[in-house]
């Protein structure tokens, strides 16, 4: 089984490229997804107790929920934040992302396995890989693409941008290098040459 982890910056299009990876590629392809396991964490009651112990109900909803905008908004205005939460969350994503990895290592049908992992060159993710790919766009193309996706105003969304590692760092950090600044049909084109040059058969 091969293995990657797909990393980039928010609004990147990581999540396009593993899906276009997955409906490309002919062979049984797993992927674990660290931003949705966050947001299944942050339904739990064991981790809402957690992030309001540290943060206060001024973070839930009226249904005693997470208030995502909420405490999107606080942690990205205060660095020693985002790190007390990410206390609270990384390492359950880690032990997830391992337990994944696991199983599809234990299947017979699974060729290739992808950990798509936005901050994996911010905060190191120890989970085994043959290779990174970094799936880079320009700031410019991020911040639009984030403000369209999103009820965040310009301010907010540049401080979540500038929370991260810039891109043109990543690209240098990587192995691989998917852009993803023009149309679907490009990035398929690329996936394709990837999975020729890993070997995988592709649709």
């Amino acid at each position: 089984m091969r293995s990657i982890v797909v990393t980039g910056g928010i609004a990147t299009g990581k999540s396009s490229f593993c899906a276009a990876l997955v409906r490309l590629c002919a062979a049984r392809v797993e992927v674990f997804d660290c931003d949705q396991c966050v947001h299944a964490l942050l339904t739990t009651e064991t981790i809402i107790a957690r992030v309001v112990t540290v943060f206060g109900e001024s973070v839930l909803d009226q249904r005693g929920q997470i208030d995502r905008p909420k405490l999107r908004s606080i942690v990205f205005s205060d660095a020693s934040l985002k790190s007390l939460l990410e206390g609270i969350l990384h390492p359950e994503v880690r032990r997830f992302c391992r337990s994944a990895r696991d199983e599809a290592l234990a299947s017979a049908e699974v060729t290739l396995f992808i950990a798509d992992v936005p901050l994996f060159f911010e905060n190191g993710f120890p989970v085994e890989h043959d290779k990174t790919v970094v799936v880079a766009t320009t700031r410019m193309t991020q911040l639009k693409r984030l403000l369209n996706r999103s009820p965040l105003n310009r301010e907010a969304a540049e401080n979540i941008i500038d929370a991260q590692l810039p891109i043109n760092r990543k690209v240098e950090l990587a192995d691989i290098v998917m852009w993803n600044g023009g149309e679907p049909s490009s990035l398929e084109r690329q996936i394709k040459y990837l999975l020729k040059w890993m070997e995988l058969p592709s649709n």
